[in-house]
């Protein structure tokens, strides 16, 4: 899911992917974010996002959670001419 219409300020905007044992938080504009074992720790108590073990997860559900964010983005216009 995507949180782009915040109005508070300008750092508020966030994408967030979650899969069956894994969640991931992303605040745009930051170098904050949020990162859950879920299978292992279901009710989100440990931020894992700092914790250097955990860097190839973070990266991977990050790469997944930009993935996902392509496709929630409006096409571009009709191409009008060949170049």
């Amino acid at each position: 899911s995507e949180y782009y219409n915040a109005w508070t300020h300008k750092h508020s905007y966030g994408s967030m992917l979650r899969t069956r044992d894994e969640k991931v938080v992303v605040y745009h504009g930051t170098d904050q974010g949020e990162l859950y074992d879920l299978k292992n720790d279901p009710d989100e108590f440990e931020n894992l996002w700092s914790n250097p073990l955990h860097n190839d997860r973070k990266m991977r559900l990050l790469k997944a959670c930009f993935d996902a964010s392509v496709f929630t983005m409006d096409p571009a216009p009709p191409r009008l001419g060949p170049f």
